[in-house]
């Protein structure tokens, strides 16, 4: 999938360029991605390093790049990771046919992780991204950047409640979506 990384829409505090962000979140993008391959088991085949250096990549694809704050970068920069960990996973999966299942911590309730298919999962994400293009942001920066809420809701400008509500939302389509027993997805609550 080649999805342009959209701009979050963010308000502008001080524009900085790739080159200063690279330098002042490197050390972070590198714990993101290592939790981010540790949840997709695929870290002995892709490093931490590689996965941020192939973020860079992509990001600076579009010539003069600017971004509007730290969490601006921070946001497309897991949106590129999740792009770049979705494709390797499709490639994988055309060679070996299976994936393996993803848990995601957010979702447990009552001592039990539902596993998913990252390649569903994403697929979802792209269906949804039509619908509700806020709440996919907010379910990419929570998931693929391991981000809390309140780092969220500052990041895009937005209120705690609003990123939470939005969260609770997205949560109840993605179990249902993938059939969970035992959840009480009408409530919103696992």
């Amino acid at each position: 999938m080649s999805e342009q990384l959209p701009p979050l829409g963010l308000p502008v505090e001080s524009e900085f360029s790739v080159s200063t962000a690279w330098r002042d979140m490197y050390h972070q993008l590198k714990v993101i991605a290592r939790r981010r391959l540790g949840r997709y088991q695929i870290g002995a085949t892709l490093s931490a390093t590689a996965l941020v250096h192939e973020a860079f990549l992509k990001i600076t694809a579009g010539e003069g790049r600017r971004f509007r704050n730290q969490g601006h970068f921070l946001a497309v920069s897991s949106l590129a990771m999740r792009q770049i960990m979705i494709e390797y996973l499709r490639q994988k999966s055309a060679l070996k046919r299976g994936v393996p299942a993803v848990t995601f911590d957010d979702f447990a309730g009552n001592g039990f992780v539902p596993a998913f298919d990252p390649l569903a999962l994403d697929d979802l994400l792209v269906q949804l991204q039509h619908e509700d293009a806020l709440m996919v942001h907010i379910v990419v920066a929570r998931i693929y950047g391991g981000f809390a809420f309140e780092e969220i809701a500052a990041a895009m400008a937005l209120n705690r409640r609003t990123v939470h509500r939005k969260w609770t939302k997205a949560k109840v389509l993605i179990l249902n979506r993938f059939g969970v027993a035992g959840s009480d997805a009408e409530t919103g609550s696992v």
